[in-house]
């Protein structure tokens, strides 16, 4: 049994059956597919970001409980979002490129759906609100592309190719960074790479002797 977070109360309507609701906001992070508009998105209300110098932040948001990160629990049932935007070039009006193609920062969404975990990996712009080593430092993401680039068996891809926009902000707390992204990267460890992106909806990953 994979051991790392409590179970999370917010549950994401786009992965898990009917009847179930999603946690949103205007200009919040959402990740949105491509060919059907299905969005995830979610408040992400712990939003921490740390820094090496002032082209180089990472930026960590979820609406996992603390308890995450600081104590240990069960995830077998978890659901949530967990994000990690990795800029890598802070770009300058006049200096850095911005178009569609550009690329200053490496995106990845961890979503836990009942206890599968799939993970969508990407890139794209960052319009900063600020600096690195403000207090608080953020920006907007327009739709950086986004597709699935690992998950565990059971998870189910309801996106496809998908592109990730939002306005965000975080803090600056180098000491529960290296906690948060601790607990981030034993999940994505947890998680096998994907091959290939399937289409929207069915199963990613087939068990040993499972039909086709």
């Amino acid at each position: 049994m994979l051991r790392l977070c409590c179970v999370c109360g917010l549950v994401l309507a786009a992965f898990l059956p009917a009847g179930c609701s999603y946690v949103g906001g205007r200009g919040l992070p959402a990740v949105t597919s491509v060919g059907s508009g299905v969005t995830l998105t979610t408040a992400l209300p712990t939003r921490l970001y740390t820094f090496e110098d002032q082209n180089t932040a990472d930026f960590y948001l979820t609406d996992l409980p603390p308890e995450t990160w600081t104590s240990g629990g069960d995830v077998s049932h978890a659901t949530g979002v967990f994000m990690h935007l990795h800029m890598f070039i802070a770009p300058r009006a006049g200096r850095t490129p911005i178009s569609a193609g550009a690329t200053v920062i490496d995106a990845r969404v961890i979503v836990l759906a009942g206890g599968a975990m799939g993970v969508y990996g990407g890139g794209g712009f960052l319009l900063r609100d600020g600096d690195a080593g403000d207090e608080s430092f953020g920006g907007r993401v327009p739709q950086a592309t986004m597709r699935l680039v690992r998950a565990t068996p059971g998870f189910v891809d309801r996106l496809g190719p998908s592109t990730l926009d939002g306005v965000f902000d975080a803090s600056l707390d180098v000491e529960q960074v290296t906690q948060v992204r601790r607990a981030f990267d034993t999940l994505i460890a947890a998680t096998a790479p994907v091959a290939e992106a399937p289409s929207p909806g069915n199963p990613l990953i087939q068990t040993p002797g499972a039909s086709q």
